[in-house]
């Protein structure tokens, strides 16, 4: 097996890779969700865990975030969910602090929330 970097990494690697997402999609909404939680879902040390995903330049805080960011995205541009509130969007995908969230989103994607939620109002 080949990591994103052309190195090689062993099946067993990919397989905590493989697993380490699943943990983290299984429980993305759960506000608890942590790397301890998460590596010990997996059955590896979190320092094993990150190292894992090291390969991918990532860690299993990036991954929950990203994770987060995106799912809450994708529910501000759905036109079915118009009727659910950022902040409600943002506390159903497990963030807990709204200006953290903000912060985040608009560093992820380059606009805020609030401002890609009156877009795709527009858009309808």
């Amino acid at each position: 097996m080949w990591g994103q970097d052309g190195s090689r990494t062993s099946p067993s690697r990919s397989f905590v890779r493989v697993k380490l997402r699943a943990v983290i999609e299984a429980r993305l909404a759960d506000r608890a969700l942590d790397a301890s939680l998460v590596a010990s879902a997996a059955g590896v040390s979190v320092r094993y865990a990150n190292a894992v995903l090291a390969d991918e330049n990532t860690s299993i805080v990036q991954l929950i975030q990203a994770r987060r960011l995106a799912r809450c995205r994708q529910a501000l541009g759905d036109p079915l969910q118009g009727g659910r509130t950022v902040s409600e969007i943002a506390y159903g995908w497990g963030f807990s602090d709204m200006t953290h969230f903000g912060r985040r989103f608009k560093l992820a994607y380059g606009v805020l929330p609030s401002a890609l939620r009156r877009r795709v109002g527009q858009t309808l």
